[in-house]
């Protein structure tokens, strides 16, 4: 996860999600899918006009590659597998975008040093949260969720990043021993 890239979601699409950079839309990440143009399916970068399939799990090209299967069956196992893969399709865009500029995807500004921290998080839900984050554990707990990973600062930073594009609030962040 980059520090500094935040990622909202698309309203017209429940799996496409704009990332920006300052507040301006830089690129939008969708998945597609269509039983009759298989091959396609999978998440796409498209940036300037420029649109790119992400190699985001072989799950997603065995998928893609699957002619056998009715069309009901894989599209709901299409369907799955976009809610599955989201986490790793931002990741993959935000390394995508990182290409070229001289920094790299995650770069860690204070050493590296992953710690494990319990992440509160109100006006979310826990579903929104797991597919967004699917590297956490995440469970509720009254009125919120708590996340708990072991996170460099640089993925600390992003992952408060993506909670607050995704219009959650940060209720507090605790480093643990666990």
């Amino acid at each position: 996860m980059t520090g500094g890239l935040e990622h909202r979601v698309a309203d017209d699409s429940p799996h496409a999600w704009t990332l920006e950079s300052g507040g301006d839309g830089i690129a939008r990440l969708e998945w597609r899918q269509d039983v009759e143009d298989r091959p396609a399916t999978g998440w796409h970068l498209v940036r300037d006009e420029v649109e790119t399939r992400l190699h985001v799990d072989p799950a997603v090209d065995a998928l893609a590659r699957d002619a056998g299967r009715d069309a009901e069956t894989w599209s709901a196992d299409a369907d799955l597998l976009a809610h599955l893969t989201t986490g790793a399709a931002l990741d993959a865009a935000e390394r995508r975008l990182a290409e070229g500029t001289g920094r790299a995807a995650g770069q860690d500004l204070v050493g590296g040093r992953s710690r494990a921290y319990a992440i509160v998080v109100r006006g979310l839900d826990v579903d929104a949260l797991a597919l967004a984050l699917p590297s956490l554990g995440v469970s509720p707990d009254g009125d919120g969720v708590v996340l708990r990973g072991s996170l460099s600062f640089a993925d600390l930073t992003a992952v408060v990043s993506r909670i607050r594009t995704l219009g959650g609030n940060l209720a507090g962040v605790m480093e643990t021993s666990d």
